[in-house]
């Protein structure tokens, strides 16, 4: 019979030996024994990855140490108040001479000067003195532009906050009142005076006047020479209303009429409507019939449809809303010798004066070296029509008067150079608001520098100009702008403040930001 015998229990294995695990986990720590057992290419192509994102890693972390270090080496500097003057009285606006020697005051009872007998300096030893050169009561000064009208002679127009604009003339200590430009003796049909500028130099003045919801430029042409003689035989003392050559009306311009179809049937005819047998930029002596401009309206909403921009919120009409005028004076250049044959003045006399109005797209020129008349044009026409594509916002004019640009509707900046009658650059800036303000910020080291640029020719390829753009929002941008499609750089300087009531004034947000810009165009020491 067989036998069954019944085994012990079966035998516990032993626990694996530590060392090997220990040499897998070793092996995958080791990149060099994993990359061993990759077949090749696939090793050397690993290895060339792994270098290229080891030095990719390297160069972040340099180029963040650099960052790091220049923002704890940067600092704004912090101007300390040298001296202080107390002022009489509360000041409205201020004005400073091309020269340095006066600061005129603006304030409730009428005008002071700030001065020193060697022009106004940060000494201790002679601070300066403000003393009042003419007062009035009711009269509350809130803007001043001032001009040199010869040496030591001064050209000062005032805006109250009545509307009413003065002239005034500053000499040898005295102020004189030339005239008060839109007096009446109707209190009730007088106009409000909104602007009221000097040309450099003091040859022209242009006030922008608002009368009926509607605002128009009135532009005045000075008799220079004869102030500076009645000035210097005038005795010292407190100056007298009409004691000086009265002031002449130059033009008036009111907006634009809108472009109607025109019913002339020749060019002959055309060229009987104008004065001088000259139709270049004014827009109204045309052929374009009614039926013509409807077409052309209709197929420009077609193409570009869906790229106007409409707000449901603006149901205002363009025609409807008011109507706000922009002007600027230009200096001899560009074009002006071909338009209306008349030759322009040699040096620093304003030759032209250009405008734009509210809501419209078209930058007007007007020439002011025209023969004088007895009566002024009730209806002058432009000599020159810079187009643009949409609505004007804000627009400045260099130092030189040679470049003019223009902030659009849609981000754009136009930059227009005067010695061609071009285009010089079209820039779009990426704004979370559209445009408030558009300033230059060129600086020169020195004039020989200017006049050695300058007399290279328009088409020198240095040409280019700095912008400092400002939006509505508190954005700042700088834009440079040049000839040519990459030769322009837009960077934003400050962002849109968190805080609504925290914008950027001019004195804490300007001034560092001016020195920014110096220092980046300008690296040298001057």
């Amino acid at each position: 019979m067989p036998v069954y015998i019944r085994k012990g229990p079966a035998d516990i294995p032993e626990p694996p030996d530590s060392s090997h695990g220990d040499d897998e986990e070793l092996f995958l720590s080791d990149p060099d024994q994993l990359q061993d057992q990759l077949p090749q290419p696939f090793r050397m192509i690993d290895k060339v990855l792994d270098r290229l994102v080891d030095r990719a890693w390297d160069f972040i972390s340099q180029r963040e140490t650099v960052r790091v270090t220049e923002q704890a080496i940067k600092t704004i500097p912090v101007m300390q108040v040298s001296g202080d003057v107390k002022l009489p009285v509360r000041t409205n606006c201020v004005a400073c001479s091309e020269d340095g020697r006066y600061i005129f005051l603006g304030h409730p009872h009428g005008l002071s000067v700030m001065a020193q007998p060697q022009g106004i300096t940060t000494s201790s030893s002679s601070s300066p003195y403000c003393v009042p050169v003419w007062q009035e009561d009711q009269v509350e000064i809130t803007s001043l532009h001032i001009t040199c009208l010869g040496e030591m002679v001064y050209l000062l127009a005032s805006l109250d906050d009545m509307g009413v604009a003065r002239l005034f003339a500053y000499y040898s200590e005295t102020s004189h009142l030339i005239k008060v430009m839109n007096e009446t003796d109707d209190l009730n049909q007088r106009s409000v005076c909104v602007k009221f500028e000097l040309s450099r130099g003091g040859d022209y003045g242009a006030a922008t006047i608002s009368c009926n919801g509607c605002q128009c430029l009135e532009v005045y042409r000075f008799p220079k020479d004869s102030w500076l003689k009645e000035l210097s035989q005038h005795a010292p003392g407190v100056g007298d209303t009409g004691k000086l050559s009265p002031v002449a009306m130059l033009m008036k311009i009111k907006p634009p009429k809108p472009h109607t179809g025109s019913t002339m049937k020749s060019p002959f005819e055309v060229l009987q409507k104008t004065e001088d047998g000259n139709v270049i930029g004014s827009g109204q002596n045309h052929l374009i019939s009614s039926r013509q401009w409807e077409d052309q309206d209709a197929v420009f909403k077609s193409v570009y449809r869906k790229y106007m921009v409409t707000n449901p919120s603006n149901t205002t009409d363009p025609e409807d809303r008011p109507s706000c005028v922009t002007s600027h004076f230009l200096l001899p250049g560009g074009l002006f010798p071909v338009l209306g044959g008349v030759k322009p003045q040699t040096g620093g006399v304003a030759v032209a004066v250009c405008l734009w109005w509210s809501g419209r797209h078209n930058l007007l020129q007007y020439l002011l070296c025209k023969a004088p008349k007895d009566k002024p044009d009730p209806e002058p026409k432009p000599d020159a029509l810079w187009p643009n594509a949409q609505e004007i916002l804000c627009s400045a004019v260099s130092s030189c008067t040679r470049h003019i640009t223009l902030g659009l509707v849609t981000g754009l900046v136009t930059v227009w150079d005067r010695h061609l009658g071009l285009p010089l650059s079209v820039v779009s800036v990426e704004a979370d608001s559209v445009f408030s303000s558009i300033i230059f910020v060129d600086y020169w080291p020195s004039t020989a520098t200017e006049d050695a640029l300058l007399s290279q020719g328009p088409n020198h390829s240095s040409t280019l100009v700095h912008l400092l753009v400002t939006c509505k929002s508190g954005a700042c941008h700088l834009v440079d702008a040049g000839r040519g499609l990459d030769s322009h750089n837009v960077t934003q300087l400050s962002e849109r403040p968190s805080d609504p009531g925290c914008f950027p004034s001019l004195y804490n947000f300007l001034s560092p930001i001016c020195q920014t810009i110096r220092s980046r165009l300008f690296p040298l020491p001057l």
